[in-house]
């Protein structure tokens, strides 16, 4: 049993850390709820109002592992101190944008502050905190603040969108920012070798050209096949017949050049070798699934209550209130059982928790009353917090030497790619749900033919459909939870010969 206590540089750190992922969890989440006010007030198309979301999680996502190598490379502190400089000037800057293109620039440059500090915190994390001691506890409080900003950002942005204006939600993150930049200063950080302070350009290149034309291709799926030739913009593109093939054939193009192009850098961006170790890649596989699961939760409870239930927009809200708050709650929990334990359990049952609660949601679907979708998400939720913090602390365990950087790129990556990955995998089981529903109305001859509203059998095919998909993935993650901490030591320690 850990009976260890923080030191003061510790809490320290801890503290900039948590304040970090907290602000960028609490500027996320209010933009999406801003855009119809920020559409009205800029006169912006529905199109581009679309790209202020996608370019912010374009720069994230395609940044993160770059800039968690340069972290190793560079210094982590410094690398997450200019993310926060950079998110700072942004953040200014977007509530002052008086047109699209200025608000454009201004969100991918505070995409890329964002991926600058994600990239590097848990790094920071790590060297903080030895293998064994109070890590676990430590990613706990990481976690639940990542959590908690996205509660409180969607409750603030409610009262600002309502009361004040769209610029102020930008703005209320500036004293927050400058707060970190206080404290992160106390933070003491060994110094960088100059020898391995080279960044690898091609590998970079490649790796944030791969990485955003995934993310591209995976957001059109739910328009293959379904949009108009006449399309303008880039549905003109997606909508071509051989989009759909070419696309995969250029990013396998892509990941073999990328590997041959890593195998003769120096300092490679991403560290081939690691792939070879279980723990590593299985836990990186079901951070994946982890937050492929959150956001089928969050996609499909919102139609299911207003479109299926028939009740207002704020009954959704306390659906998905009550999945955040447990998910805010138990990763402390998690993170200091795990610490007095070590036990390899506990990973599995928070998996298993998610996975038995997706059967349930199955079961109680077609509930005419709130309570049991409340009860259920709460208790998946609960499975979500208990597994995120455990799961992160085993990802950066298993990684060993100057490579936490690349651990935290890698774990920030794969967290960002479910996000995506759940966004177009859910509107493609709604859709066909939505397209059974039809076919066999027009059997009945009371086809719809594309019009009107979506009655509540549609909304429960379609959420039946991200349900099911959800209970795969999750037995999946059930199965990659039962790999053992105890293989990556043994891994890592024969890593450094491998490259020999």
């Amino acid at each position: 049993m850990s009976k260890e206590k923080m030191s003061p540089e510790q809490k320290k750190g801890l503290h900039t850390v948590i304040l970090g992922y907290f602000m960028v969890q609490f500027a996320l989440v209010p933009v999406a709820a801003m855009l119809p006010s920020v559409s009205r007030d800029l006169g912006l198309t529905m199109t581009e109002s679309g790209w202020i979301m996608a370019i912010y999680l374009l720069s994230l996502t395609g940044l993160l592992l770059i800039s968690g190598r340069i972290g190793d490379q560079f210094g982590d502190k410094k690398v997450f101190t200019t993310g926060t400089v950079i998110f700072l000037v942004a953040s200014i800057a977007c509530g002052f944008a008086a047109s699209y293109m200025q608000l454009f620039l201004f969100r991918a440059l505070q995409g890329i502050g964002t991926a600058l500090m994600s990239g590097n915190a848990l790094s920071i994390i790590s060297k903080l905190f030895p293998e064994g001691g109070l890590r676990a506890r430590a990613f706990g409080k990481v976690t639940s603040a990542a959590a908690f900003g996205s509660l409180i950002g969607i409750c603030i942005s409610t009262i600002f969108l309502q009361f004040f204006s769209w610029r102020l939600i930008f703005w209320i993150t500036i004293p927050m920012a400058i707060l970190v930049l206080c404290l992160v200063y106390t933070i003491k950080e060994k110094k960088v070798e100059a020898t391995s302070a080279k960044i690898d350009l091609r590998g970079a290149l490649l790796i944030y050209v791969i990485i955003v034309s995934t993310v591209f291709y995976v957001s059109a799926i739910p328009d293959f096949g379904s949009c108009s030739p006449t399309a303008g913009g880039m549905q003109a593109l997606t909508c071509q017949p051989l989009f759909p093939f070419v696309v995969p054939l250029f990013l396998i193009g892509l990941t073999l050049l990328l590997i041959k192009v890593e195998r003769q850098a120096e300092q490679p961006i991403l560290i081939l070798h690691e792939f070879k170790n279980q723990l590593f890649v299985s836990s990186l596989g079901a951070n994946f699934i982890l937050h492929l699961a959150m956001i089928n939760v969050t996609f499909f409870v919102p139609f299911l209550v207003e479109d299926g239930l028939g009740m207002a927009p704020v009954y959704a809200g306390i659906v998905l209130i009550s999945v955040e708050f447990m998910n805010a709650i138990f990763p402390r929990i998690g993170g200091a059982i795990y610490d007095r334990t070590g036990s390899n359990a506990i990973r599995p049952i928070g998996m298993g928790i998610i996975l038995s609660g997706f059967i349930i949601y199955w079961f109680v679907l077609g509930s005419t009353s709130l309570i049991p979708y409340i009860l259920v998400g709460a208790w998946i939720g609960a499975g979500m917090g208990i597994f995120w913090s455990v799961n992160n602390n085993v990802i950066m365990n298993s990684i060993k030497g100057n490579y936490q950087g690349f651990a935290s790129g890698m774990l920030e990556t794969t967290r960002q790619m479910g996000h995506t990955f759940a966004s177009a995998i859910s509107a493609v089981a709604m859709t066909l749900g939505v397209m059974s529903s039809d076919i066999s109305l027009k059997i009945h001859g009371h086809g719809s033919g594309g019009g009107g509203n979506l009655d509540a059998s549609t909304i429960f095919d379609g959420s039946k459909n991200i349900i099911m998909v959800s209970i795969l993935l999750a037995l999946i993650g059930f199965r990659l939870a039962f790999y053992q901490e105890r293989k990556a030591s043994v891994l890592a320690e024969e890593a450094p010969a491998q490259q020999q």
